[in-house]
């Protein structure tokens, strides 16, 4: 009798597990964002979903007016930010694709949509995502060499690969695991 109710708890364990995957999951993350002078300017929280998907929420301040307007915001494939913000590398792109939303063979998985920055010089931006995971695999934004959070100085045409032409990198946060 033990030994069926054993069975029935590992059964029931593993199918709880495949039903609820991010639950199985770290289910947070976060980046502190940085301007180039190396002071903060905001931060990112990353939340996995009751789906699975990966709710973005940023809040960012104390940008220049010359800021205001639409900049392109992508998660880059490295967890590294320098004064130019090269270290991070290109778009977080693990699936191959082409870049932007508008390319019939994209988008990258770190494409994001716009981040709009006002005349005050803040963003507060929300965006739910399927394509990230904060879990294991290759979509994970918090693997071993982790990921970034960049905001470009120009717009994002949504379909020129490899970037969009969004210009020089004006932020970044690297993206790390929150401790559950």
């Amino acid at each position: 009798m033990r030994k069926i109710l054993a069975l029935i708890l590992v059964v029931s364990v593993v199918v709880f597990a495949s039903i609820f995957p991010a639950q199985a999951q770290n289910s947070s993350a976060t980046a502190e964002v940085q301007n180039s002078e190396g002071d903060t300017v905001g931060n990112a929280t990353f939340t996995t979903t009751d789906e699975g998907n990966v709710e973005v929420d940023v809040e960012l301040s104390n940008f220049t007016s010359a800021s205001q307007g639409e900049h392109a915001f992508h998660i880059h494939q490295t967890g590294q930010c320098t004064p130019t913000f090269k270290a991070s590398g290109g778009h977080f792109n693990p699936t191959d694709t082409q870049h932007g939303f508008l390319n019939a063979d994209g988008p990258h998985v770190g494409d994001l949509p716009m981040i709009r920055i006002d005349e005050d010089g803040n963003a507060n931006y929300n965006w739910t995502t399927e394509r990230i995971t904060l879990g294991e695999g290759e979509t994970s934004v918090v693997d071993e060499d982790g990921s970034a959070l960049i905001v470009h100085a120009g717009t994002d045409d949504y379909i020129t690969d490899p970037a969009g032409k969004g210009g020089d990198r004006i932020a970044c946060g690297v993206i790390t695991k929150s401790s559950n």
